[in-house]
């Protein structure tokens, strides 16, 4: 075994150990969406669905474009199933080969390394407690950060030597556009490669200089102009959603301080880990949390010009936590449940940069003080990741199912809604009805105006055969979001209960024409179809659901009915 692979061994084995409880864990939040009632990933040929259309189109509409973490879940699904398992495996080895570069990215850009000091750098990273929603549950960032990573490091080892390699210089242009592909914010990383030529150590550039890096960043534009078209293509703009309409100007600026200095706090301070915070925005520079906001962006803005003029590498580690937080703070309102603008998985790829330049003062102060000092340095570092693991390997039990996951964040969070109808929904699949129901009347006081507390009580109501007031309840998820083709299908068999078979029709008519892929809607307007005798229009619709669910045998059942009952006649 070569010596140089020894520490990256180490690194994969020390990712795997603090994320080993996590295995068992079961899908939670949005892998229910995204792996477990997906039915791109369970049949090739939604190949073109995955290239062509948005990213949750399957099952409405969005103005993501990520093909990437389609393909991957494809991927893992054809070779363990339906196993959550195999899934958290897959994104668990990712999270372990980030950390992998993350070592050889230390190794470079650390000049005069101290003992383990690169070493250190991928340990913290593995480690880190925030990037717990990322590996477990966030089906995007690992693969963008996995992509993004290998072109910058591909990039540096490129351009290391007096002749630059033409092969990993590829290969960095061809992680950019499959990081593109993962995560639209990987955009910023042709700046990064900018700025790392800036910092790196090399000869006087000559006269021509300006041209040559030109040439050299020319194919990440052309990549990125390809990436474009085919986003434009597919869903026809780049923004995901609007910005905060009522924070504009000074109250926008004030709130994007606010959210940096929260996002420096959970890298140094991982304490508090939640999955939905309640940021609430701040109008005016006054008072403790905007003054302080202020003074650790002014903090960390000292930080750059300092290190630009002592330790340039330093500087790109700084770039590296704060330019991957450029998109974050495109601040997202959601028009019920207005709170939720900050996000640990937007912290993923800025805590390599943590980690590194964290690494990277070690080294510093290693050489800089007496080597007493500096091996006592190095012992606080050992702790402060075997806290960090500690933090990892208990919030990994907090994601373990959707109970556990949802109580800690309405613990943390009680003032907001959403949370409260996860929890509930979640207390409903394990039978616990009456507990469901007090988190939906309790979300519906915080937040009357959520259609999915609406939805969700409705069914409630449905299993506890309450008919009446489910069909109440779904009228007011439909009177709050028209487009809502669930509770419209849901409202259409709760007419059925009721023998209201007109009123049925219309409902899951609605539905088919919101979302054309609804495939338990078209069955249920085909049932009806085929009660009223009109055996051409329930054959249309089952031979729609066939077309969505191939294989399903009680379809094909019904449609051989249909074919004899024509023979008969």
């Amino acid at each position: 075994m070569h010596k140089k692979s020894i520490p990256i061994i180490a690194v994969v084995l020390f990712s795997f150990a603090v994320y080993l409880n996590s295995l068992s864990n079961g899908f939670v939040y949005d892998n229910h969406f995204m792996i477990e009632n997906n039915p791109w990933i369970k049949d090739i040929k939604h190949l073109p669905d995955i290239f062509t259309k948005d990213m949750w189109a399957f099952m409405g509409k969005s103005n993501y474009y990520r093909p990437i973490p389609h393909l991957s879940n494809m991927a893992v699904y054809h070779v363990f199933g339906p196993d959550p398992f195999g899934f958290h495996l897959f994104y668990l080895s990712v999270h372990a080969a980030n950390a992998a570069i993350v070592y050889l990215i230390a190794s470079m850009l650390i000049a005069r390394p101290a003992p383990f000091a690169p070493l250190a750098a991928a340990l913290l990273f593995a480690a880190h407690p925030v990037n717990t929603e990322s590996v477990l549950e966030s089906y995007a960032e690992p693969c963008f950060a996995f992509f993004f990573l290998l072109s910058v490091y591909s990039y540096m080892r490129a351009t290391s030597g007096d002749r630059p390699s033409k092969a990993g210089y590829a290969l960095s242009v061809f992680s950019f556009f499959l990081a593109m592909l993962s995560k639209e914010t990987a955009i910023i990383l042709p700046f990064m490669l900018m700025a790392y030529d800036l910092i790196k150590k090399a000869p006087p550039v000559p006269r021509t200089g300006f041209n040559v890096r030109l040439k050299r960043y020319m194919p990440y534009l052309v990549a990125a102009f390809f990436y474009f078209a085919i986003r434009l293509s597919a869903i026809g703009g780049f923004a995901p959603v609007s910005v905060y309409p009522a924070l504009t100007g000074y109250k926008y600026a004030v709130n994007v301080l606010v959210h940096f200095a929260m996002y420096l706090e959970k890298l140094i301070l991982p304490v508090g880990l939640n999955a939905y915070y309640e940021v609430r925005p701040v109008e005016f520079l006054t008072g403790i949390k905007a003054v302080a906001s202020f003074v650790a962006a002014l903090m960390f803005s000292a930080a750059l010009y300092l290190s630009w003029r002592k330790n340039r590498a330093f500087f790109f580690c700084l770039l590296l936590i704060a330019v991957p937080l450029f998109p974050a703070f495109y601040l997202i309102r959601n028009p019920v449940d207005e709170y939720n603008t900050f996000a640990e998985r937007y912290l993923y790829l800025p805590s390599a940069g943590f980690a590194v330049a964290l690494a990277m003062s070690l080294s510093w102060a290693y050489f800089a003080f007496k080597p007493a000092f500096g091996k006592a340095l190095g012992a606080a570092f050992l702790v402060l990741i075997a806290a960090y693991s500690a933090g990892t390997v208990s919030r990994n039990t907090v994601w373990k199912d959707d109970i556990t996951l949802w109580s800690d964040t309405v613990r943390k969070s009680p003032a907001i809604a959403l949370p409260r109808v996860n929890l509930g929904a979640a207390y409903k699949n394990k039978g616990l009805t009456d507990k469901a129901e007090e988190q939906y009347l309790t979300a519906i006081r915080l937040t009357p105006r959520l259609p999915t507390a609406h939805f969700n009580l409705a069914n409630t109501y449905i299993s506890k055969g309450l008919t009446d007031k489910a069909i109440a309840e779904y009228n007011a998820a439909i009177r709050l979001k028209p487009e809502y083709a669930e509770a419209h299908n849901n409202l259409g068999r709760a007419y059925m209960l009721k023998g209201q078979t007109e009123d049925a029709a219309a409902q899951f008519t609605a539905a088919v024409k919101i979302y054309p892929g609804y495939a338990d809607a078209h069955f249920n307007l085909g049932f009806i179809y085929l009660k009223k005798g009109l055996l051409d229009e329930a054959k249309t619709e089952f031979e729609t659901v066939l077309r969505l669910n191939p294989g399903d045998s009680s379809v094909s059942e019904l449609l051989r009915q249909i074919a004899e009952n024509r023979r008969g006649s």
